[in-house]
């Protein structure tokens, strides 16, 4: 394994890691019940949690939009025209490091449910990178040819940097956070 398929086995790793501790919290709950059957505590919200404000307090995409539009402005997709390059896998392991910062930011917050689409996003996204490690594209010079998914799978995980900058505020605004 190159130097290159390391970083990016590890970023995809933290990330796939990260985004497993975004399960619903009502099946968190179900789950650490012995007895198969939630309590109603577990599944019906208290009268004072139903009533608060959401959950999101602080717009997380203000942290996020230059980091996401830096990752967009970069080199990404132009290196990733030749996704087996070390450019190409350099722009992807930066992007997935982006993505599983987002997650575990989500999760500080406990705002699971407010980004459920940027974290529906960012699972696309790190499927695409497992999916890009498996195939063995990092470093292979034929990686683009005939019906390879390298490519694609490249493109989603740069691409999404792109996508994450709109899906974030919509979350937001979605949440009631203005």
């Amino acid at each position: 394994m190159t130097r290159q398929n390391v970083a990016l086995v590890a970023a995809l790793a933290t990330a796939a890691l990260t985004l497993a501790g975004c399960g619903g919290r009502a099946s968190d709950d179900a789950k650490a019940d012995p007895s198969g059957t939630a309590t109603a505590a577990t599944v019906t919200p208290t009268t004072e949690s139903a009533t608060t404000a959401p959950a999101v307090t602080v717009k997380l995409s203000t942290k996020w939009a230059p980091k996401l539009k830096t990752l967009s402005d970069g080199p990404g997709v132009i290196a990733c025209q030749d996704s087996g390059s070390t450019g190409c896998v350099n722009a992807m392991t930066d992007a997935i490091n982006a993505y599983g910062g987002i997650v575990k930011d989500i999760n500080n917050a406990g705002a699971s449910d407010e980004y459920a689409k940027t974290l529906a996003n960012i699972n696309q996204y790190v499927r695409a990178a497992d999916a890009f490690d498996k195939a063995g594209c990092a470093g292979d010079p034929n990686a683009d040819v005939g019906d390879s998914p390298c490519s694609g799978d490249a493109m989603k995980v740069v691409m999404g940097s792109t996508l994450l900058g709109f899906v974030m505020p919509t979350d937001e605004m979605n949440a009631g956070v203005g």
